[in-house]
């Protein structure tokens, strides 16, 4: 019996346990709420709001226009959070004006946050509906960044009261404190767990000319170009879109500065690698010429992989002071791979000859050859005589000279073959 009884006890109290943790554990002022009506007493109107306490909305909010009460038990309501007083939660029909100021005041006197939609955007923000009161959003504070037009109208936000005049209705209000908030709360977390190094997923907030920012969690860090991708001349809308989620390694982290460097590019394979693994000195390439430096120009052979030709071997035999005397930018050329270091990853190209300096070339080296397989002519064979000649009285002076007796001109000049 005892055994029943308690078997009985632990399957209620984990029903009403599970009844427990479905409920509400408070609500915002202002903030729409469907209830149930419990019963109508002389001042109130008891409701079911799915907390564990009960709603408690004032009678006369229920009233028809010949004073009647116009809800009764069971009926649902559509009712305004206003306060928690004494234990319940104080509640406002929708649309009525002066439950809903009460609840404006006490959301402005608490600093709590209050719902209100946006039904326009107007001079200088936007308008937004708070119950039955109609508040001013300025641009500058719908978001943590500043975004116009009307991509907001329509939707219903939390906001926080900046400023309340209850006998001039004047409302100000902002979304962006209330972000902001929650954004430092969220920073204080990732203190504890970014770090230099590793890689995490984020949000891209927003694109700029210099790279594009991605939301952390908590904290922006910003990819600059340089780390937006392998290739160059990249722009960041060519890689990402706002509210991407993207991968990104963490490069520096400035807390007091609030700053947080961040690279795409880590995230990804170098192409350098598959390249160099694919490629052996004398492959040829057609590629683009991405930019110029005094020493030499960097062609681009793949995306992302780049060789260097140096000034010397764009002059091709000339003289020239700088590589542009000879390519430009955007310009292409077909090149050969001279060498490649896989360490430094640097790539040394040479030019392809064109077919015109090849043929040059070829009549240049006939020309070479038929010279010197040609006989001397008679003229050219007395000239060659004559410099003999000359070299051996040279060598019969220095021999003179070196050892202060007269040599034999006769030795010197056995030395000539005539």
């Amino acid at each position: 019996m005892n055994k029943n009884k308690s078997n009985g006890m632990a399957e209620f109290e984990a029903l009403l346990n599970q009844q427990f943790s479905t409920f509400r554990k408070g609500f915002n002022p202002g903030e729409d709420v469907r209830a149930t009506v419990l019963s109508v007493n002389s001042e109130f109107v008891v409701l079911d709001v799915n907390a564990k306490n009960e709603g408690l909305a004032p009678r006369v909010d229920f009233l028809n226009e010949d004073g009647e009460v116009s809800v009764k038990a069971g009926d649902t309501v559509d009712v305004v959070f206003v306060s928690a007083e004494g234990g319940a939660y104080r509640f406002a029909a929708k649309g009525a004006k002066v439950s809903v100021d009460h609840s404006v005041a006490d959301a402005y006197e608490a600093g709590l946050p209050i719902d209100g939609r946006v039904q326009a955007e107007i001079n200088g923000g936007y308008e937004v509906t708070v119950g039955s009161m109609r508040a001013f959003c300025p641009y500058s504070q719908i978001a943590l960044f500043r975004q116009e037009g009307a991509v907001y109208v329509g939707q219903t936000f939390s906001f926080l009261i900046q400023e309340y005049d209850a006998e001039g209705g004047n409302l100000v209000v902002s979304r962006r404190a209330l972000l902001e908030q929650e954004r430092n709360r969220k920073r204080d977390e990732l203190r504890e767990s970014l770090v230099a190094g590793a890689t995490c997923k984020g949000r891209v907030s927003r694109i700029v000319d210099f790279g594009f920012f991605v939301d952390l969690g908590g904290a922006e860090g910003l990819v600059p170009m340089k780390e937006l991708s392998w290739q160059r001349n990249v722009k960041p809308e060519d890689v990402v879109k706002v509210g991407e989620t993207v991968e990104v390694l963490v490069r520096e982290i400035d807390w007091e500065r609030n700053r947080i460097s961040l690279s795409l590019r880590a995230t990804q394979a170098d192409p350098f690698d598959a390249f160099a693994a694919n490629c052996a000195p004398g492959a040829e390439f057609h590629g683009r010429v991405t930019r110029l430096a005094q020493f030499g120009a960097f062609v681009e052979l793949e995306p992302g992989v780049e060789g260097l030709i140096t000034t010397g071997a764009l002059a091709r035999g000339r003289s020239i002071a700088r590589p542009s005397q000879v390519v430009s930018e955007g310009q292409e050329l077909d090149v050969k791979v001279d060498s490649i270091d896989f360490d430094r990853h640097r790539i040394s190209l040479r030019l392809v000859p064109t077919p015109a300096e090849v043929e040059a070339a070829e009549r240049a080296r006939a020309k070479r050859e038929e010279k010197l397989n040609k006989p001397a002519t008679d003229e050219e064979q007395a000239a060659k005589e004559a410099v003999d000649v000359r070299k051996a009285l040279e060598d019969f002076h220095k021999a003179k000279s070196d050892n202060g007796t007269f040599g034999s001109l006769g030795d010197a000049f056995a030395n000539i073959k005539l």
